[in-house]
C-alpha cells in the first residue's frame, strides 16, 4: 500500500482486515441523479473509490433514483463522466430502481410482521402529530390496523387505485422515540409519474431512508460511508436491516461533509442559477461543479490532491478556497508546459532574457526553451517562433498556436487576422482538455 495521510475510517478498515473481521472491502458512491456533481461530491468519490482501490476491494457507482420527479438521463450521464474524469472506475453500475421489486416484497414482509402500516392521514396531520424535539408524537388513528388490512391497502397503492397524498406506508416503531427519525417514518409514497429507468411500471416509490440501507445490503456493501447529517438516521438504517431478511449487514460510518469557503454547494440553489439563466449551464466555469472546474482548467489530479490534503474527520469545518487553488497549482506546477518570449528589448525588464533583434520582416527563426524553469523535471521544450515580427509559442505540433493563458495587459497584435485576445477567449473550445500547459506572452 502507498503511504497516504491516515484517517479514522482508513485505520478502522485496516484493523478489521488485520483481525480477520472482513476479507474484502466493498464501498459505494450513491448520488441522486437530480443535478451535476459538485466539489463536495469529489471528497466522497475520492474516499469511497480510494479506499476500495487501496485495500484491493470494490466500489460501486449506484444511482439512488427514488425520486423520478427531479431525475433525468442527462444527470446520470454527467455523473458517470465526472467519476471517470477524476480517474476512477466503478466495479458495478447500479440503480436503486433495479431493486424496486425486492424492496416492495420486503415492505410486504414488514406489514405481515406488524412492523409497518398504511396511514391515510393528510401530510399536515402527520406533521403536527410527529411531535417536537422535546415532546413525543401522537399515534396515528390508523396505526392499529390489522396486517391484512394494511397489505390490501398497500397493494391498492401499488395498483394506482389511490391518488397522490391519499396514503403512505410507515414503519411502526415508536411515536415517543427521542430520535424523531424513529417516529414511524414514511417508507413509501404515491407518485403517479413515470420513472426515467423503470418507466410507468410503478406509481409508488420508496423513500431514501428505506431504499438506502437495503440497497447496500443487496450489493454486499461492507462500509456505507455517509456525511454527518445522516448520523441521526443510522438507528433507522439499523432497525430496517434487523427487521428484514437481507443478504448482508452493512455498517454505516459518518464523516464531515466538505464545506468550501464562499462556495454554494446546494443542488437546489445551483439548479436555480441554471434555470434562471444566470450561468450558461451546470458546466459553466464559474460553477463549483466538477464539470465547471474541468472547464476552468482544473486537473483531476489537482482535485484528488486537494481531497487528500483536507483529510477525513468527523469534525465539521470550512476549508479555505486557497487550499483548493493551491492543490491544483501544485499539481500543474511540475507538468504544465511553460514558455516565455520577449517581443522587444525592454530596458525596464528586471530579468535577463534572450531578445530577438534585427530580424528580417519575413524571416522565420525557431529556438528552443525549457517548459519549466526547473530543468530537473525534464518535461521537454517549447518551440519559440518569430514570424513576421510576432512572437508565437508552440507547446507541441498538435497544439500549435494555442495558448492557455495570455497576459491581459499586453498590446493586441494581429496573428493571421485574429487578435491575441480572441485567441485567448477561444482556448476553452479549441484546447484538448487532457493537455495542461501555460504559454505566456509578454
Amino acid at each position: 500500500m502507498s503511504e497516504k495521510p491516515t484517517n479514522f475510517i482508513r485505520t478502522k478498515i485496516a484493523d478489521q482486515i488485520k483481525q480477520g473481521q472482513i476479507s474484502e472491502i466493498v464501498t459505494r458512491f450513491p448520488p441522486e441523479p437530480n443535478g451535476y456533481l459538485h466539489v463536495g461530491h469529489a471528497k466522497s468519490i475520492c474516499l469511497n473509490f480510494g479506499l476500495a482501490e487501496e485495500f484491493g476491494g470494490r466500489c460501486n457507482l449506484r444511482f439512488d433514483d427514488t425520486n423520478p420527479e427531479k431525475e433525468s438521463q442527462e444527470y446520470i450521464d454527467a455523473i458517470g463522466n465526472d467519476v471517470r474524469w477524476l480517474g476512477f472506475e466503478w466495479s458495478n453500475l447500479c440503480h436503486t430502481a433495479d431493486y424496486f421489486e425486492q424492496l416492495f416484497d420486503w415492505a410486504l414482509h414488514l406489514i405481515r410482521n406488524g412492523d409497518a402500516y398504511v396511514d391515510e392521514q393528510s401530510a399536515e396531520a402527520m406533521r403536527l402529530n410527529r411531535g417536537t424535539l422535546t415532546e413525543p408524537g401522537i399515534d396515528s388513528p390508523y396505526r392499529d390496523r390489522s396486517p391484512a388490512e394494511n397489505e390490501a391497502l398497500f397493494c391498492k397503492m401499488r395498483d394506482g387505485e389511490l391518488p397522490e397524498g391519499a396514503a403512505v406506508l410507515r414503519a411502526k416503531i415508536s411515536m415517543s422515540a427521542p430520535n424523531v427519525n424513529l417516529r414511524d417514518p414514511a417508507l413509501y409514497r404515491i407518485r403517479h409519474i413515470a420513472h426515467p429507468r423503470a418507466g410507468d411500471q410503478w406509481c409508488i416509490y420508496p423513500t431514501y431512508d428505506y431504499a438506502h440501507g437495503q440497497s447496500d445490503a443487496i450489493e454486499g456493501i461492507t462500509h456505507s460511508l455517509c456525511t454527518l447529517e445522516f448520523e441521526d438516521h443510522r438507528p433507522l438504517y439499523e432497525w430496517l436491516l434487523k427487521k428484514l431478511p437481507v443478504p448482508s449487514r452493512p455498517k454505516q460510518t459518518e464523516f464531515s461533509r466538505l464545506e468550501l469557503e464562499g462556495t454554494v454547494t446546494s443542488k437546489r440553489k445551483l439548479n436555480a442559477l441554471v434555470q434562471a439563466g444566470h450561468v450558461s449551464g451546470w458546466d459553466d466555469p464559474r460553477m463549483p461543479t466538477i464539470a465547471g472546474m474541468r472547464r476552468r482548467g482544473y486537473s483531476p489530479e489537482g482535485i484528488r490532491l486537494f481531497c487528500e490534503r483536507i483529510g477525513v474527520t468527523r469534525k465539521p469545518n470550512t476549508i479555505e478556497l486557497q487550499i483548493l487553488e493551491g492543490s491544483v497549482r501544485d499539481d500543474l506546477e511540475g507538468r504544465a508546459h511553460k514558455a516565455m518570449a520577449v517581443a522587444q528589448d525592454d530596458p525596464h525588464c528586471r530579468h535577463k532574457a534572450p531578445v530577438l533583434q534585427k530580424l528580417q520582416y519575413d524571416l522565420v527563426v525557431c529556438l528552443q526553451a525549457h517548459h519549466h524553469i526547473d530543468r530537473s523535471l525534464n518535461n521537454g521544450f517549447a518551440r519559440v517562433l518569430r514570424l513576421r515580427g510576432v512572437i508565437k509559442l508552440f507547446a507541441s505540433e498538435q497544439h500549435a498556436g494555442k495558448a492557455q493563458r495570455i497576459r491581459r495587459h499586453m498590446k493586441l497584435q494581429k496573428l493571421h487576422g485574429m487578435s491575441l485576445l480572441a485567441h485567448r477567449e477561444q482556448h476553452f473550445e479549441r484546447l484538448d482538455e487532457n493537455v495542461f500547459f501555460n504559454c505566456v506572452v509578454l
